[in-house]
């Protein structure tokens, strides 16, 4: 972190208040072009994550927006990463899509064994 970026990082945002007085800020440090969005397809973004730049000191930040019982929070890569497998959604998201792969293997094997 440095003076360019932001001095925290918010584990969750406790009120809407609390998360617009904060994009406030980030709009502005976008705006003078101290920070910069980047798009990445890793895994934990396919759960919709922002991920920001600094230019000074390029620490990646990464916003996840409150949605209703959500917090949402804005941490630096490493505790976001943290803060998702503490969470556990990554391996839950995982196990969903083995499941639906697998269940779409046993309509197709049905399906051919009957035609």
């Amino acid at each position: 972190m440095c003076n360019n970026c932001f001095d925290k990082g918010y584990k969750n945002f406790e009120t809407q208040t609390e998360f617009e007085n904060f994009d406030v800020l980030l709009t502005q440090k976008l705006g003078k072009g101290q920070l910069k969005y980047i798009k990445d397809d890793g895994v934990y973004l396919k759960f919709g994550y922002s991920i920001y730049q600094c230019f000074e000191c390029r620490t990646n930040w990464w916003l996840s927006v409150p949605d209703v019982a959500w917090r949402g929070f804005f941490l630096e890569q490493k505790n976001a990463i943290k803060l998702l497998d503490e969470l556990g959604l990554e391996k839950r998201s995982r196990k969903i899509g083995c499941l639906l792969l697998f269940l779409i293997i046993v309509c197709v094997t049905i399906y051919l064994i009957i035609k």
